[in-house]
């Protein structure tokens, strides 16, 4: 009678090779529902959410339009100065 060999860290290949495989599963579900969460928050916001950039990009057109900024950035020496009064 012959004896089948199997590698003795077989068994341990196959587990982990379930975790990693779970685990990638998992990360994707997370990141899809990151984007979805992060897709709803800027539609609620009041921002594009369609994926379209909301009239950013003109189709009928064909161009894009210029983004401006409604408020400017803020500048260092404002950020010292809040950070200072606190």
């Amino acid at each position: 009678m012959t004896k089948s060999h199997t590698p003795a860290g077989d068994g341990f290949t196959q587990s982990a090779g379930r975790q990693l495989a779970a685990y990638a599963l998992a990360a994707v579900a997370v990141l899809a529902g990151i984007m979805t969460l992060l897709s709803l928050a800027i539609g609620d916001a009041g921002g594009t959410g369609g994926g379209t950039g909301g009239g950013a990009v003109d189709f009928e057109n064909n161009s894009i339009t210029s983004v401006t900024l409604f408020m400017k950035p803020l500048s260092m020496a404002h950020i010292l100065k809040v950070v200072s009064t606190r």
